[in-house]
Order: structure tokens, then C-alpha cells, then sequence
């Protein structure tokens, strides 16, 4: 059996959803549960100091590096919710740190655990689509998640390094519109694959919606959340609205959390694939702002000569 603490440091109402989601999630698999939850580190260790064994962590951004490296250094594996960190460079330090302890650190909120998503990897796996060609993305979110679109980049770049199994070999990104709401970005993989990817801030508000379409030598698949989205018209604005969903991700991600522990092993969204992730999100960022091409060359990304 698998102790687990929720440590969630927003609001109350935001702590509420977040322990309904997880207890549910852990409801459904054998071998774990919940036996501790607060709302801060101390709280957490002083109140409950030996009845947990990992750590699910939901925390805004500035919060995350510190508690990360809290939790590493009191020997306990964390799933956490979104990036610790920003960069590459700060995420190397950070996991290296839970692998001299023997801990699994695994980044939550991947798209690879998507229900859509991993219907169209296991198409791939499965060798009906062939090899991969061609990876369409779109991201669409609204005004005021603006601020999580470098959460949202990130899990598109980790989504087509995963699809392709290795990082691009060109980037070139741009950046549109005159509130510099639409982002595109431009993969080129190896045997002239490529991914194409839209990330758009102008949805109107509520939720966000996806879709990705991939295009193999011998077939294609394509998925969305359009079913679960719902645009209601009550005077003035549309708002999009989620239903139905559930908690198939958080399952999915905790039956892989779990089994890195048991098997002693790296999570799937660990290591080096967070760094090469984080890499790809800098030279998209570097693109943008240089407005020319980037390429692979020495393990890192650079302007074409």
C-alpha cells in the first residue's frame, strides 16, 4: 500500500476540488490511498509526519521549485501539478536531486494521459497509422488563462517529442495578432516529419479545447474534446463550458506514478524528457523573439548559420 498526501495551497474551495479529484482517482486503483492532506509543508509534516510516502502537489508557480526541493529532501516521491520549474537549466539540479534519494518525481497535467490523446498513441503503437508524418495541434484558451500559456506550450512541445520519440531538428515560432494572442510553432523531425502546432489565447471564456490530428505513412487519426465543450449563449457573451470529462487523467497519471515507484524506475514525464521539453519551449521562446529559424546542433538550439 501506497500512502499518499495532498498538499494543495490555494483556496479552500480550490483544496476541496482538489482532494474530491484525487480520492476519486485513488478509489479506483488497488494498492493506494489518501491518508494525510494540508493545505501547507508544515502543516502537513507537523500533523502528519509518517503516515505518507509521496506527495501530490497542487501549488501556484512561485511556490513550486521551494516545496519541490522540500519534499525531495524529506525522502518522499511527488506527483505534481504542472512544472516546478521554467527552464531546463533549473529542472536538471531538481531532478537530480530526487534520483540521489531514490524518488520519482513525475510532472502532472501531460497531455500523453489525455483519453483522446492516448487513443491516437495507441493507434501508433499498434503500428496502424505507420510511421508518424505529420502531428496538427491546437490549444485554444481564454483571456483570462493567458497566464498559463507556458504551461500550455509546454505540454504541446511534450506531446510531439513523445509522438515522435525524439526532440526536432528544426524550430521556427511565431508569434501574431496585435495582443500577441496567437502563437504557431513549427517542428521539423527527422525523415521530413514534422508537427505543427497553434496555441490561441482568444477563446471565449470559460474553459480551454484541443485537438490534435496526426497523419502516418499508412494512416490517421484525430481526437478532440469538442464533445465535451459546450458554448452557452445566456445574453451578452458565449462561454464555453466542459462536461464530462471526469478524472480519467488524474487515474491514468497516478496508475503511472504508482507503478515508477513499485518498479523503481523513472516516470514516463521525468528526467530527461522534462528537460528536453523545457529545451524546446526555450528555443520556441528564442525563435519568437529573434523572428528566424532555430537548429539542433550540439545539444542545443541555435540560428541557422
Amino acid at each position: 500500500m501506497i500512502r499518499l498526501a495532498l498538499l494543495s495551497e490555494y483556496d479552500s474551495s480550490r483544496f476541496d476540488s482538489d482532494k474530491s479529484r484525487w480520492m476519486n482517482a485513488c478509489a479506483r486503483l488497488r494498492g493506494v490511498q489518501i491518508t494525510a492532506a494540508a493545505a501547507s509543508w508544515p502543516e502537513l509534516e507537523s500533523n502528519h509526519p509518517d503516515r505518507f510516502d509521496a506527495v501530490i502537489l497542487s501549488a501556484p508557480p512561485p511556490r513550486r521549485p521551494e516545496l519541490s526541493a522540500t519534499i525531495a529532501r524529506a525522502r518522499k516521491h511527488l506527483l505534481i501539478e504542472g512544472l516546478p520549474v521554467e527552464t531546463s537549466e533549473d529542472f536538471e539540479p531538481l531532478g537530480k536531486l530526487f534520483v540521489q534519494h531514490g524518488l520519482r518525481l513525475m510532472i502532472g497535467e501531460s497531455l500523453r494521459y489525455d483519453p483522446g490523446v492516448m487513443s491516437v498513441k495507441s493507434a501508433l503503437d499498434t503500428a496502424r497509422l505507420g510511421r508518424p508524418a505529420l502531428l496538427r495541434t491546437h490549444a485554444w484558451l481564454s483571456p483570462d488563462q493567458v497566464g498559463d500559456s507556458r504551461r500550455q506550450l509546454f505540454q504541446q512541445l511534450d506531446l510531439a517529442a513523445w509522438i515522435y520519440q525524439t526532440l526536432p531538428t528544426e524550430v521556427y515560432a511565431l508569434r501574431h495578432g496585435e495582443r500577441s494572442d496567437l502563437r504557431q510553432v513549427h517542428l521539423g523531425f527527422p525523415e521530413s516529419s514534422m508537427a505543427i502546432i497553434t496555441l490561441s489565447e482568444s477563446l471565449p471564456p470559460g474553459d480551454r479545447y484541443h485537438s490534435y490530428t496526426l497523419i502516418g505513412t499508412t494512416g490517421a487519426a484525430y481526437a478532440d474534446d469538442h464533445r465535451q465543450m459546450q458554448l452557452l449563449f445566456q445574453g451578452g457573451s458565449p462561454k464555453a463550458k466542459r462536461t464530462g470529462m471526469g478524472i480519467l487523467r488524474e487515474v491514468e497519471e497516478l496508475r503511472e506514478f504508482l507503478a515508477a515507484i513499485d518498479e523503481k524506475r523513472l516516470p514516463t514525464v521525468s528526467g530527461s524528457a522534462v528537460e528536453q521539453s523545457l529545451l524546446l519551449a526555450d528555443a520556441v521562446r528564442q525563435s519568437i523573439d529573434l523572428r528566424q529559424p532555430l537548429q539542433l546542433q550540439g545539444g542545443r538550439y541555435v540560428p541557422f548559420a
